[in-house]
């Protein structure tokens, strides 16, 4: 069963605790990398995904993990926390042998491209 938190639309959710903690709104350069960072990542976020898809029907595992720590990292750096926790519980299922668990988290998180992309949209036109 999907919980709350992992739910797809849950995903988008931006920690803006988070984000302002650990970026100066006020400095017109950290608002830039900000911005950088997640218009890099609404960019490449499709292709990711597919990759992604691709690697889990066909076993690839460790590409797998790769991609999505690659995921992990970005989602957290623009505080999409309940998409990184999502991607770092991947990560751990793929590590720990936990195929068929990877696989399920996988789907959950491919279900939820659509929302992604809404997320990514709605911290952008925020801070942009």
């Amino acid at each position: 069963m999907t919980t709350p938190e992992r739910a797809p639309q849950e995903l988008k959710k931006i920690n803006w605790d988070y984000l302002f903690h650990n970026y100066d709104f006020d400095d017109q350069d950290e608002l830039e990398l900000l911005e950088d960072l997640a218009r890099s990542l609404q960019a490449e976020l499709v292709n990711l995904l597919t990759q992604l898809e691709d690697c889990s029907q066909g076993g690839l595992w460790n590409e797998a993990g790769a991609i999505v720590h690659r995921m992990k990292s970005s989602f957290g750096n623009i505080g999409m926390s309940r998409a990184s926790t999502l991607c770092a519980g991947i990560q751990d299922a793929l590590q720990q042998g936990r195929m068929e668990e990877g696989a399920r988290e996988i789907e959950r998180l491919l279900q939820a491209q659509n929302s992604l992309l809404g997320g990514l949209e709605g911290l952008l036109a925020r801070i942009g």
